[in-house]
């Protein structure tokens, strides 16, 4: 039994760690860049499956179920991967602080990568209707083709043919299917985070803060620290009102066969929308439009999160106690 359950946790945890290695890499660097190899990408997939595995922990021990609580749980996960990590939450040569304490941790890792792809699309992909995955993976397309469009602007400009650009697309396409089976294997609803997972976990963050983000920028636990309490306390209250179903309690149910099929919107959508404005020389500077929107919005978000959590307790909402959902038998 505990070899099983390491297993299924494994698999969660994989599953989990691609989506957001999707989400957050792929469809941000948007295509195949110089340099790149198939062991960065493992090398980078492995340390989003570690972040996945705390991301995981924090919506199981909060019980985050609601897309409030979820964006809190996102902003967290994006504050650990540009706070602590990348440190970009500190200033970056392609926007000042304090903007990017929303960039990208607030306007891309909360709302796209968990919010849209780890959860969202999973959802979607649930659905009874076929059409509901396509849609939503013809908007994820246009938005990715939109996104790499600006990349040709750069100094020297990063640009791609169509075979290159779809099979890219394509390969991290049919990775994402599989690992939505990953972690439907992996059986969210019996997700436990163990003590030694927990220690671990949080010893190396805590180990890589104080050794090497601390050291690279001294004022860091200034900015980190309360905005991380911030969003811990209002997760806290956010337990006491929930009761025992969450976020990952939704994601079990089986994604049938033929609704994987509906991500090839994905490739194709992206493919169609950055051919075809190359092909008529049309280059907007779609990483201004999308920065500026989402930077914005997620200050906003996270604002209007914070309060609905709050909010709750202080109308007196009185918790409810519901049955945590099993998964089927498969």
């Amino acid at each position: 039994m505990h070899v099983r359950r390491f297993m299924q946790t494994t698999s969660l945890v994989l599953g989990t760690g691609y989506v957001l290695f999707f989400f957050s890499e792929r469809l941000f660097w948007s295509l195949r860049r110089p340099g790149d190899d198939i062991w960065t990408y493992a090398a980078t997939w492995v340390v989003y499956a570690f972040l996945g595995y705390l991301l995981l922990v924090t919506i199981r021990c909060f019980r985050v179920r609601d897309v409030w609580a979820l964006f809190l749980a996102g902003a967290i996960f994006g504050w650990l991967v540009e706070g602590v990590y990348a440190m970009t939450m500190f200033g970056d040569v392609s926007m000042p602080f304090p903007l990017t304490i929303s960039w990208t941790a607030l306007a891309w890792h909360a709302p796209i990568s968990v919010v849209l792809g780890w959860y969202g699309l999973r959802r979607a992909l649930q659905a009874r209707n076929f059409w509901t995955g396509l849609g939503l993976s013809l908007l994820i397309g246009a938005f990715w083709g939109f996104w790499a469009l600006a990349w040709g602007l750069e100094t020297p400009p990063v640009v791609a043919d169509a075979p290159a650009f779809f099979s890219h697309a394509m390969l991290a396409t049919i990775l994402l299917a599989f690992n939505e089976r990953l972690i439907e294997w992996g059986d969210p609803v019996g997700f436990q985070p163990s003590r030694p997972g927990l220690i671990l976990g949080i010893g190396l963050v805590l180990a890589f803060f104080i050794f090497v983000t601390v050291p690279a920028i001294p004022w860091s636990p200034v900015v980190i620290l309360p905005l991380l309490s911030l969003a811990f306390l209002a997760l806290y209250r956010n337990r006491t009102w929930e009761g025992r179903s969450d976020a990952l309690a939704k994601l079990c149910a089986t994604v049938p066969l033929l609704h994987l099929f509906s991500l090839v919107g994905i490739p194709v959508a992206a493919t169609t929308i950055y051919v075809g404005f190359n092909a008529v020389g049309f280059l907007p500077p779609s990483h201004h439009i999308v920065s500026a929107v989402t930077t914005l919005a997620g200050f906003v978000l996270f604002l209007v999160a914070v309060f609905k959590l709050w909010a709750r307790e202080r109308r007196g909402s009185i918790p409810v106690e519901r049955p945590l959902v099993r998964c089927q038998p498969r």
